[in-house]
């Protein structure tokens, strides 16, 4: 799958999310307003040139890729809910609810050939049960209290090769 054609969704550094939260004493629905602060996102929109830059180190092709994917996402409509959430089990590269209002983990996997295989190969057994773990804690969590109709795992594999990204979303790739 090719990159989507690019969409214009200027990024800045703080976003303002809308999150609906069930009233604990009451049990009445409300709408809290939230500022997050972003600061490991880029302040414009990523471009899939930036992907193509030779001298990017690994560690830095894999944050890039992750703005992409963040990007990709929001041009489709889905809602960012976070991004690098830390946990004692891992780190969730992006917390997503789709348009369908299903909470989506997502995992970001970025290279640069194939010699390894896939992108999404590299998220094996072991790496998905870090995910289920770190995501059953996410929503645990009493600040993510979000109204949602479910819950799943994707992942986002690009592929940089040659002078051309492709971007591979696997949806629901396990449970």
């Amino acid at each position: 799958m090719h990159p989507p054609s690019y969409c214009a969704n200027p990024h800045s550094t703080t976003f303002t999310r809308f999150i609906l939260y069930k009233h604990l004493s009451h049990g009445q629905l409300g709408c809290m307003n939230i500022q997050l602060a972003e600061s490991t996102h880029l302040t414009s929109s990523p471009s899939p040139d930036e992907l193509l830059e030779p001298g990017l180190s690994p560690r830095s092709l894999g944050i890039l890729g992750e703005s992409y994917a963040e990007h990709w996402l929001t041009c489709r409509s889905w809602r960012i809910l976070g991004r690098n959430w830390h946990s004692r089990y891992g780190e969730l590269d992006i917390i997503a609810l789709d348009t369908d209002g299903v909470i989506v983990f997502v995992e970001v996997k970025t290279r640069r050939n194939r010699r390894f295989g896939n992108p999404q190969e590299a998220v094996e057994y072991k790496k998905q049960r870090s995910l289920r773990r770190a995501g059953s804690q996410w929503l645990f969590d009493k600040s993510h209290r979000i109204i949602h109709t479910g819950v799943r795992f994707d992942v986002i594999a690009i592929s940089v090769l040659g002078k051309t990204v492709y971007v591979n979303h696997v949806r629901n790739a396990f449970a």
